[in-house]
């Protein structure tokens, strides 16, 4: 796999593509709870594109693109996806599965404030971006959770909150998005762990597109 500024902007451009198709399909179908789905893509995209010009900067020594641009990628792992997968599960399903994915996103939000917090407060203190085996690895290692409790279990709850309310929802599509990216994390897990939260993000990106296909197969 090749992880760089081409493979990021590449990615990003084909799932803006791939998910305003999805949502636009799902719409024309009003099938509205699909749409929080199909726009996943969407955020995925955009994610990939800041990580684009995180690798430019990294490329040319620019901390002025770094900076912001990995603040802008780290909003999206550390606080939008934990919040939004329960979120999308919680607004299109009812009963026992509604109440389950609000559960997961109140600690969707409790983690999006202590992981991500921290780092978009005071960066300079916080996070430490550099590439390691041709990976980037987002080091944020010294935020306080991190001082207070091991990282890998605060992962775990993380992985939790942004996967079972996937795997809950009716919808079988969801349901094997889910199921994929669990598969991609533990890939993760194995052969890349000191640089999860880039290359865990970057095949969930990459599976996202699964949705897009899925919201026009109906």
């Amino acid at each position: 796999m090749c992880f760089s500024a081409e493979a990021s902007f590449a990615s990003g451009a084909v799932l803006l593509a791939t998910g305003g198709v999805a949502t636009a399909y799902s719409i024309r179908r009003r099938d509205w709870r699909f749409v929080p789905f199909a726009l996943m893509p969407v955020a995925f995209g955009l994610q990939q594109l800041t990580e684009g010009v995180v690798w430019r900067g990294l490329h040319r020594e620019r901390a002025d693109l770094i900076r912001p641009a990995a603040l802008a990628f780290l909003f999206f792992a550390l606080a939008w996806w934990p919040v939004w997968m329960p979120l999308a599960v919680s607004v299109s399903s009812a009963g026992w599965v509604r109440r389950t994915a609000l559960a997961f996103l109140v600690v969707g939000v409790v983690l999006a404030g202590l992981l991500a917090g921290p780092v978009l407060a005071d960066p300079d203190r916080y996070l430490v971006v550099r590439v390691i085996e041709h990976h980037i690895r987002y080091d944020i290692d010294a935020i306080p959770i991190f001082q207070a409790l091991p990282k890998d279990p605060v992962k775990f709850v993380y992985l939790l909150a942004v996967g079972i309310p996937l795997f809950l929802y009716r919808d079988r599509r969801v349901k094997l998005f889910g199921v994929l990216l669990a598969g991609a994390a533990v890939i993760t897990k194995v052969l890349a762990d000191y640089a999860f939260t880039s290359v865990w993000c970057f095949f969930a990106a990459l599976l996202a597109i699964y949705l897009a296909w899925a919201a026009r197969r109906g």
